[in-house]
């Protein structure tokens, strides 16, 4: 990409003055330099995570489980393959290297999204530097010159990698769909006021709970680990380390008679409200989609004045 556009550049400025070099030769030089900072951010991380993989491996080895130690030497061959295009992981795979995937796809992420407004900046700088130029070679009667200007211009504006960064910027909500999903069970809950549980079966707390409750929870989740219990009536604030847009998930009532209401609430606007009742459907889905953001507001109220065992089941946000 880099030789591609000097070549185009150099051959523009066969026929150009000295001031138009000069533009060249100083945004080339900071061009490779955003390239080569962009290259050497995501080596380093790239070897770091292929550090903590082999780290992880060595963990997961030593407990002796084969399906726990597939998932790992898969993310490390696939990284050591391509990082740019990772497969999604199955949804069986453990909790902590589901978290070390989403730190690095999000670190990544940034890594790419910073290049590429250092490089459409640095491309809009040289643009309006070489607009004012083709001006002032064409008041000055300099008619070849500031032809070749408008020329450095168009090629600019073509450029594969300058092109490629201003779709990457615009399409960086989109872009988000790519994103590895996060469980909700994953992120970091903050109850808003009294909580009698919260979160993942067996988390501190758990074993408080009514035993025929645990069981029901139990039989639901059938040894996944995904289901987040949250007994209403509760609020609770669930905080996620990247943006995200999308949620999925179902709200369930796990008892006879027991009805509630569930609401999201993104960036203080609710993007869902949806009752259920435990004797027509004991779950509801409570899919939406809203402006990207890191934190996501529950809302789970029962209807009426019987007690009520509710949960979200299969809940994932990207």
């Amino acid at each position: 990409m880099r030789n591609s556009l000097l070549i185009s550049l150099m051959l523009i400025l066969a026929v150009t003055a000295s001031d138009l070099g000069k533009l060249q030769d100083s945004f080339m030089t900071r061009y490779d330099a955003v390239n080569q900072e962009r290259d050497a951010a995501l080596e380093k991380l790239t070897a770091s995570y292929l550090g903590a993989l082999e780290r992880h491996m060595q963990k997961v080895k030593a407990g002796g489980d084969l399906e726990q130690v597939l998932p790992v030497r898969d993310e490390i061959n696939a990284v050591k393959q391509d990082a740019a295009a990772l497969p999604e992981l199955p949804h069986s795979v453990g909790r902590q290297l589901r978290s070390m995937r989403t730190k690095f796809s999000a670190a990544r992420a940034t890594i790419v999204q910073i290049h590429a407004k250092s490089l459409v900046d640095l491309a809009d700088k040289m643009n309006a530097a070489l607009a004012k130029e083709e001006s002032e070679l064409t008041k000055d009667g300099k008619i070849d010159e500031a032809l070749s200007a408008k020329r450095m211009r168009e090629t600019l504006s073509m450029d594969a990698g300058i092109a490629a960064a201003r779709s990457s910027q615009k399409a960086e909500k989109a872009a988000m769909g790519r994103v590895e999903w996060i469980n909700l069970v994953d992120g970091r809950i903050t109850p808003m006021g009294r909580a009698t549980y919260l979160g993942r079966i067996g988390g501190e707390g758990y074993e408080k709970l009514h035993e025929k409750m645990r069981a029901r929870f139990e039989e639901i989740d059938d040894g996944e680990g995904q289901l987040f219990v949250a007994l209403a009536p509760v609020a609770f604030e669930l905080n996620f380390p990247q943006p995200v847009s999308k949620l999925e998930a179902k709200g369930f009532a796990a008892n006879r008679g027991g009805r509630a209401k569930f609401e999201v609430e993104a960036r203080g606007v609710t993007v869902v409200s949806k009752e259920v009742d435990a004797d027509e459907d004991p779950t509801v889905r409570l899919d939406c989609e809203f402006e990207p953001t890191k934190r996501l507001l529950i809302r789970v109220d029962r209807i009426g004045k019987t007690g009520i065992w509710t949960a979200l089941l299969d809940g994932r946000v990207r």
